[in-house]
């Protein structure tokens, strides 16, 4: 299977702007840091010296598992639904943090059991959860396309409305365990308990049949980390491939996307080894918990600047980092600079090159 991305080229020369006027501002230099690195990023991003991010939301898909059979998850099967619809009406952590944020909440199922009907949850159901990796394969490679498809859809669709930043949640029971199947077969050379998460909590016993369905899915397969698609489609999970579309659609789209956790991070992974130009378009936002959501920030390069212990997924740590693009946006448009204050400041040093 083949995908072809054309990712929008960012604006050097927007960047190299927002970056001298950084170093005009009425503060020593650098002294503001990864706020700085990401203004100067969102106005290459957004093709403006003069970045602003006003129009903001949240993607969440959401989809079944059918390796929750082995008992790899701590809720039952059944709560994908529940929170799905709870999400909608207002009630979870990412509906709340995206509404104090000011952020649409977008709900897609491409793949929940059986039929929910909620107000604004957006219907591309490709089948009825994924199949149980265990055993079989998650989706065919119809069904991946048709997912992957979605994803670059539902940002299309985003873009009209005239949304400037997305970020990537998900809802789906037992997605940890498709994840860290994901990971083991893409990065081998890791530990599987530097893989494998206790997801939403587990006890030991739980915790070690994760890692041996883990192991055993992997296995089945007999894939190695050549082809990331062909990882997606046997041990993967219809949300993720989804998401991946997302991440890929943000990069077409020339739309900043931000990663949420464990989830999130290894939907923008997969992104990223189909489409390394992609990876432009990322920004991570809070450390997830996980043990895998490390291994793959490390070798993204994606450094989190939030680092608050979370671990709940669904994309509740997008709105958190809008308010930073927002305090990045306003530093680089309304802090005077030295000359615009008539102030002098010719004494200070670069603090960066101390550091």
């Amino acid at each position: 299977m083949h995908l072809s991305i054309r990712v929008l080229p960012t604006d050097p020369v927007s960047a190299r702007e927002a970056g001298q006027r950084c170093d005009q501002l009425l503060k020593p230099l650098g002294s503001l840091g990864v706020l700085e690195e990401i203004a100067i990023r969102l106005a290459g991003l957004l093709h403006t010296p003069s970045p602003r991010v006003e129009k903001k939301a949240v993607l969440v898909m959401a989809a079944d598992h059918g390796v929750t059979a082995e008992g790899v998850a701590s809720a039952p099967a059944a709560f994908t639904a529940i929170q799905t619809k709870n999400m909608l009406e207002g009630r979870t952590g990412v509906a709340v943090l995206a509404r104090q944020a000011g952020a649409e909440l977008r709900v897609v199922d491409v793949g929940i059991r059986g039929q929910l009907d909620v107000p604004n949850l957006v219907q591309e159901k490709i089948r009825q959860g994924s199949g149980n990796i265990l055993r079989e394969d998650a989706m065919t490679e119809q069904e991946l396309q048709q997912a992957l498809e979605v994803g670059r859809a539902q940002i299309r669709i985003l873009k009209a409305q005239g949304i400037q930043t997305v970020g990537i949640g998900e809802m789906g029971i037992g997605n940890t365990t498709a994840t860290a199947a994901l990971l083991h077969i893409l990065r081998p050379d890791v530990e599987l308990t530097q893989i494998v998460g206790k997801g939403a909590g587990l006890t030991e016993e739980q915790y070690l049949n994760k890692i041996r369905v883990v192991e055993e899915a992997v296995a089945r397969t007999g894939l190695g980390p050549e082809d990331p698609l062909a990882a997606l489609r046997t041990v993967g999970g219809l949300e993720i491939a989804a998401m991946t579309g997302a991440y890929l659609g943000a990069a077409e789209q020339g739309m900043p996307v931000v990663i949420d956790g464990v989830i999130s991070m290894i939907s923008a992974y997969l992104a990223w080894k189909i489409c390394p130009e992609a990876k432009a378009y990322f920004f991570a936002s809070h450390a997830s918990e996980e043990p895998a959501y490390q291994v793959m920030s490390r070798e993204m390069g994606q450094e989190p600047p939030l680092h608050m212990h979370m671990r709940l997924g669904e994309g509740s740590g997008c709105p958190l980092f809008f308010g930073i693009m927002d305090a990045a946006c306003s530093m680089l448009n309304e802090m005077s600079t030295f000359q615009e204050a008539e102030t002098d400041g010719t004494f200070l040093i670069d603090i960066r090159d101390t550091i």
